[in-house]
């Protein structure tokens, strides 16, 4: 009687079938994980290219962007290979560091970019000073703007040599301050914007309309200082929640390294650490919630 039991072998037939089952299973979920990582990382590649090239085009950079995803997929692999051979093959920490290096370029690029923002605000005061001053002594508007172009400096030159270009190719004034304001969003620029539409639409004084705009956002300037300077213990506090816990395991590790060692060494220990690192995240994100008042 055949018992479906190979003698030579002792491999059972039904077995056979089962492990085929399971090794086509396999192949199928590892093609299926495959094509939707695969859809999913083109997806985040384009929305990161197209971020990434508005920020760089804002700040007149010509390098491509992807540079950028180069630059982080090194890091990655250079900061994730790096610490775990120092760490003697762990993984999950490396892992966590490697992810950190690599969202390091985009930003950095985020906050050059917020740099040349803010340093565009602090010079909006004395180019709609300028403004108001042109347009008393005759100027018209355009010619006014472009006053304002050859007496700035970067990025307030090239901002108004973009709108003044602008303008030049036929796109009226509103739609280049338009412009302007998508460039460089923000709430002091949304007031010049809205001046000159309702300027442009049923008339006005516009000298006194610059001036008046200039003393609004001034004293706004001067409100959000003093805001910040009563708010900075706080995020001081915020930053010394962030910094403490990885500061003491460095202390401990340094002072101790047995006591340490199941830390990094077991799972409760990287159960630990993750449930600290969020609660660490968590802490600071409330503590920044809280001192950040908006005017």
């Amino acid at each position: 009687m055949n018992s479906g039991v190979d003698p030579a072998s002792g491999f059972d037939a039904f077995e056979g079938m089962v492990l085929a089952i399971v090794f086509l299973s396999v192949v199928v979920f590892t093609s299926l994980g495959v094509v939707l990582f695969s859809r999913g990382w083109d997806s985040y590649e384009e929305r990161y290219l197209e971020d990434a090239g508005r920020s760089m085009e804002a700040m007149f950079l010509t390098i491509p962007p992807q540079v950028l995803i180069y630059l982080s997929s090194l890091l990655f692999f250079l900061v994730t290979v790096g610490l775990s051979m120092a760490m003697g093959g762990a993984l999950l920490l490396p892992g966590v560091f490697g992810l950190c290096a690599a969202g390091a370029p985009r930003a950095m690029l985020k906050r050059l970019k917020k740099n040349r923002e803010t340093k565009f605000r602090q010079q909006l005061l004395p180019a709609l000073q300028g403004l108001s001053n042109n347009l008393k002594a005759g100027f018209s508007l355009p010619k006014s703007w472009e006053q304002i172009a050859n007496e700035s400096i970067n990025p307030m030159k090239q901002e108004v040599r973009i709108l003044l270009q602008e303008i030049r190719l036929g796109s009226s004034m509103e739609e280049a301050v338009d412009s302007l304001y998508e460039r460089l969003p923000s709430e002091d620029l949304a007031l010049v914007a809205t001046a000159v539409h309702i300027a442009g639409k049923v008339g006005g004084n516009l000298p006194a309309i610059f001036s008046n705009l200039e003393n609004i956002i001034r004293e706004r300037n001067r409100i959000e200082g003093k805001i910040g300077s009563m708010t900075g213990q706080g995020r001081f506090q915020a930053i010394v929640v962030a910094l403490l816990p990885a500061l003491l395991v460095v202390a401990l590790s340094y002072i101790n390294p047995e006591f340490m060692d199941p830390l990094f060494h077991t799972t409760a220990g990287w159960v630990i650490i993750t449930i600290v690192f969020l609660l660490d995240f968590i802490g600071y994100w409330m503590i920044q919630k809280i001192v950040g008042i908006d005017i």
